[in-house]
């Protein structure tokens, strides 16, 4: 599994990044059309001196590694730790802070303690060490010696001859030998140039079979791991196969328990509305029967009244009755007394006889004449009282009518008060319901068009504060991260020193997205400032340039190492639909580029990733099934990865990554200042909205409560309307009645009339006698002062006691005829007070029985509710029950749901793991393909340059592409499709060569015999295929290293090589020889 890891991670970093280190290099493109690498600059040359390299290190039981392990060794140049994530890579880099005295702070701790390893395995470790090795290296220009003899092809060996010349020939000769002469320099520039060439082909042919024999190694282990995690993959399915059935037969009896719980549940509430409605009818019966008992309190205190009035009426009957006979005896008694005061009067006035004897005579004649009149007044005054009486007692009814009909008024006007204010009371909550329910209609309607213009504002406002953060942040980013970019950049103009790079910019830079998928893909692509590049060559001329200039570090993006990608976007998307149906959309084909180039980039960092709103979308898109299947960010910065694991939902998503278009430039300070004004003011906006949308509910919340208030309270009015109206009813029948009682009927009218006209005529007669007996009167009065005057005080004295005696019996005599004509009266009252009582205890039975018909139906119901409460009591228990029952199915279904949900996880892990090795595997037999026509077309451009240089060198004179070698050599040469070691291959090459330049020592010339050695095979020169042992000894990072040194040294030579002296040089040799 780590090498794996390992090959994986190297993948990678081949296939799009490098970080501020030498990368792999590309030999030269053959001469058909494709362009050369940019050359590296060429190292300034020094003297050599020593310098220290850390050659490995030891950790024991620190952080993340447990007993001691050794990481080494490292290379002279440049070294890298590849892993994934949580391997322990920078535990490495802390490592070495450690020793180099860093802080803990440095080393993302705390304390110091933190640094000792701690597991299950090793829990109670004490102390960590960590051990670096270093040894002192001098470097030598050009690399380490080789032993590979590269430098024999370097010197040419010709033979002495001696020869006879005469004449104009002697002196062709010798031009020819001096022009010959002259091309030997430029000849051995592009001798050397070819060898270089030649080398080059042979190390990238090494390089690119390393590469095959890593991607072939890759693929074997990638099918290993394929079958291993199919086998626990099936065995994982095997499994969730039991939980699911067992879950299943579990979510039965949940939904079945569920099912009964809500049915017991509904009946609960369908019996509750029935109690309901039982206690509005109790509301309404215990209105009606307070309403009863109101009338019969009512008829109660009548009741008492007329009793109380017709005790009274009795009573004063007996008091009177007693009280006649009392009175007659005082009348009697005072009578006696009046006779005898008047016998004393007689007495006095028998002393005065004689002066008073004609006026007693004449005082006597008046009095005997007074006295008829007397008699007839009084007997008048007594007719008059009895008749007055009798018309009180026949006006009496319509009196007492009238009284009670004021009375009755006075109750009606309360009564349509009350039914007044009632009824305004009523209509009124019901025009406030009317309005507040239209309100609330209007308010939420309001509401509705609050939160969208709210969300459309929130868009403006967040598109707007983007555009603004990502101006300001460009802004902010010169200093730091552009300056290292705008460096790059101007180096990269004609005439600087990376004219030849191939930088293209910050991959952020190259392409625009939508502002409203900003954060979407400034969380997803994490490689939006990574730079990018077109060659491998130009990413080390840009790290060179790096170093030299201390900028920093940062990563590259190779186009040319992505090519393969572009078989992989260009294949038409299989789209997954959202829950709403609409295509969820591919983050990478949102992404709008000026140039398609860029394309392999953007899907390098982006892949198949998909966009969602939210993140519950998010989760369904990514989850087909049981298995998470797509990387998916929502567009507010949640990330669902193919492993399952999610993240984001900080205070603050990540945004300002990429602009929504590909601009030229930055904006300038006013246009960001006007960005931010537009943000302030949105903001503003925005705030506005949302108080308004605030106090929107809230004032939605209080209509509801005054609404349900209203509601509960009109039944109630319209109870106390009934009452009301039922009241107003009785009295307006009542009053009918009274009004009917305050007219009297024809016959007592009559009678009153009548009795008015004998009173009218009685009083007149009375008047008449009155007048005639004052008349009288006033004459006795004289008399008697002239009596009086005679008999002195005593007389008058005596005369007063006889007057008050007087008096006195005529207020007994007319307190007597009061108590007669009272009498009369409380007859009269007595009859009618029985007829009310009687009238009373009828209503007081109808009251009485309307109640005991209220209460009976009052028990009726409540027994009814009574029923309908036990039922409700019992349902309820049975909701318990099924609570109870459901809760414990819940619980059992929730434990065996979050196993089957583990276990989920751990399918989703294994399939994610088994498609992420299919796809590893899919990878490395593209690479491996990728890399093998590579090779191939190596092969095919590296004989294409032998067939143009062919007889270029001493050795391969007239043979093009073609190289000689002993029969008895050939049977270890290379056939196609065979392995040979490169440098068996090399040392052959030297032998023959040796052989070759022996031959023309001993004047064997191949030429002048015209026939080639017997032991000779002319074969087609090929690249040499290595066996797996020949390529151990090699490495890749040596193969790039050397490849970019070799190519160096072609260009260099490039600059300078006249390839056409080859060809003059043969020209001379041949006029020379011949």
């Amino acid at each position: 599994m780590a090498a794996e890891d390992m090959d994986a991670a190297t993948h990678e970093e081949e296939a799009g990044g490098l970080s501020e280190a030498p990368s792999s290099s590309t030999p030269s493109k053959d001469r058909s059309g494709e362009d050369a690498p940019p050359t590296v600059p060429t190292p300034a040359k020094a003297e050599p001196v020593k310098r220290l390299m850390i050659t490995k290190m030891q950790l024991e039981n620190f952080k993340s590694y447990a007993g001691k392990v050794e990481i080494g060794p490292f290379h002279k140049c440049f070294s890298a730790v590849v892993g994934p994530n949580g391997s322990g890579k920078s535990n490495v880099i802390d490592a070495l802070l450690f020793v180099f005295g860093k802080r803990a702070s440095k080393l993302r701790l705390k304390k110091v303690s933190e640094l000792v390893h701690r597991s299950a395995a090793f829990p109670n470790l004490d102390m960590a060490t960590v051990s670096v090795f270093f040894q002192e290296i001098i470097d030598i220009e050009g690399g380490e010696d080789t032993a590979e003899g590269d430098n024999e092809g370097n010197y040419t060996v010709v033979a002495n001859s001696e020869f006879s010349l005469r004449g104009d020939k002697v002196n062709r000769v010798k031009l020819v030998e001096k022009e010959k002469a002259h091309l030997e320099g430029p000849r051995a520039e592009a001798l050397e140039y070819l060898r270089k060439e030649k080398e080059v082909y042979m190390k990238t042919n090494i390089l690119y079979q390393l590469w095959i024999q890593e991607a072939s190694k890759n693929r074997a282990l990638c099918e290993t791991k394929r079958d291993e995690l199919q086998a626990k993959y099936k065995a994982e399915l095997a499994r969730m196969e039991k939980n699911r059935e067992e879950l299943q037969a579990v979510e039965a009896v949940f939904q079945r328990v569920k099912s009964e719980h809500d049915e017991v549940a509904k009946e609960l509430d369908e019996t509750k509305a029935v109690y309901a409605d039982f206690e509005k009818q109790d509301v309404k019966l215990r209105e009606e029967l307070k309403y009863a008992k109101g009338q019969q309190k009512e008829l109660n205190s009548a009741q008492k009244k007329e009793l109380k009035k017709q005790k009274n009426i009795e009573q004063k009957v007996q008091e009177n009755e007693e009280l006649v006979p009392q009175l007659e005896q005082e009348v009697e008694k005072l009578q006696a007394k009046l006779k005898k005061q008047e016998q004393v009067l007689e007495g006095i006035l028998e002393g005065h006889k004689e002066e008073t004897t004609k006026l007693r005579s004449t005082m006597e004649s008046i009095q005997h004449d007074m006295e008829p009149f007397q008699t007839e007044m009084n007997g008048l005054r007594s007719e008059i009282d009895t008749t007055e009486t009798e018309i009180q007692l026949v006006e009496e009814p319509m009196t007492n009518a009238k009284k009670s009909l004021e009375a009755n008024a006075c109750g009606i006007i309360e009564a349509e008060a009350g039914l007044r204010g009632l009824k305004e009371d009523q209509g009124e909550k019901r025009a406030k319901l009317v309005k507040m329910k239209d309100r609330i209609v209007a308010a939420q309607q309001e509401l509705d068009e609050f939160k969208s213009k709210e969300g459309t504002v929130a868009e403006k406002y967040r598109e707007v504060r983007t555009k603004a953060e990502e101006a300001s942040g460009a802004v902010q980013s010169h200093a730091t991260r552009n300056r290292m970019l705008r460096e790059l950049l101007d180096a990269s103009r004609p005439g600087k020193p990376l004219e030849n790079a191939g930088l293209f910019g910050r991959l952020g830079d190259l392409g625009a997205i939508d502002g409203k998928y900003d954060v979407a893909i400034s969380t997803a692509c994490g490689a939006l400032n990574n730079l990018v590049v077109a060659t491998t060559s130009g990413a080390q001329a840009c790290v060179a340039y790096l170093r030299k200039h201390n900028l920093g570090r940062t990563t590259f993006l190779i186009l040319e190492q992505l090519g393969y990608l572009k078989s992989k976007y260009a294949q038409p998307f299989r789209g997954v639909n959202a829950p709403s149906g609409q295509p969820a959309p591919r983050l990478f084909d949102l992404v709008k580029v000026n140039d398609e180039k860029f394309l392999p980039a953007f899907y390098y960092a982006l892949r198949d990733t998909l966009v969602a709103k939210d993140l519950d979308e998010a989760s369904t898109i990514a989850y087909q099934g049981r298995q998470c299947k797509y990387r998916v960010v929502t567009l507010d910065g949640q990330l669902v990865e193919m492993s399952g694991a999610m993240s984001g939902g900080g205070k603050r998503a990540r945004s300002g990554g990429m602009s929504s278009s590909i601009a030229a430039g930055g904006l300038s300070e006013s246009e960001i200042q006007a960005l931010q004004q537009e943000a302030s003011a949105l903001r503003d906006e925005l705030q506005s909205i949302r108080d308004e949308k605030s106090s929107l509910e809230k004032e939605l919340a209080q209509l509801t409560r005054t609404i349900e208030r209203y509601e509960n309270e009109l039944p109630k009015i319209e109870l106390d309307l009934g009452a009301m109206k039922t009241r107003l009813e009785d009295l307006m029948n009542n009053k009918s009645l009274l009004e009917k009682q305050t007219t009297l009927s024809d016959a007592a009218k009559k009678q009153v009339a009548k009795l008015k006209k004998t009173k009218t005529a009685k009083e007149a007669e009375y008047k008449s006698t009155k007048t005639k007996v004052d008349g009288m009167a006033g004459k006795l009065a004289k008399l008697k002062e002239q009596i009086l005057d005679v008999g002195g005080a005593k007389l008058r004295k005596e005369q007063d006691v006889a007057k008050k005696i007087t008096k006195q019996i005529e207020e007994k005599t007319k307190q007597m005829t009061k108590i007669r004509v009272d009498f009369k009266s409380s007859q009269k009252n007595s009859e009618k007070n029985e007829q009310a009582l009687k009238k009373i205890e009828e209503d007081l039975v109808e009251a009485k029985k309307k109640i005991e018909d209220t209460r009976e139906q009052i028990t009726a119901m409540e027994e009814k509710a009574l029923e309908v409460l036990q039922k409700c009591e019992a349902i309820e228990k049975q909701v318990t029950a099924k609570e109870k029952e459901l809760r414990k199915d819940e619980a059992k279904y929730h434990k065996l749901k979050k196993e089957y949900d583990s276990m989920a996880s751990a399918e989703v892990d294994l399939a994610n793991s088994l498609e992420d090795c299919e796809k590893m595997l899919e990878e490395n037999a593209k690479k491996e393909t990728y890399w093998t026509s590579k090779l191939t077309s190596l092969h095919a451009a590296y004989i294409t340059e032998q067939e143009q240089n062919a007889g270029v060198f001493e050795d391969e004179a007239d043979m093009p592409a073609r190289k000689r070698q002993k029969k008895s050599r050939r049977k270890t040469a290379t056939r196609a499709g065979e392995d040979v070691d490169m440098e068996d291959e090399e040392h052959k090459e030297g032998e023959e060569e040796g052989e070759k330049d022996g031959n023309e020592e001993e004047g064997n010339d191949a030429e002048d015999s015209g026939e080639e050695d017997d032991n000779l095979d002319v074969t087609m020169e090929k690249l040499p295929l290595l066996d797996a042992l020949a390529l151990s000894r090699y490495s890749k990072e040596e193969m790039k290293y050397e490849i970019s040194v070799l190519e160096q040294q072609r260009d260099e030579l490039k600059a300078n090589v006249n390839m056409g002296a080859l060809a003059e040089y043969k020209e001379k040799e041949q006029e020379y020889k011949s």
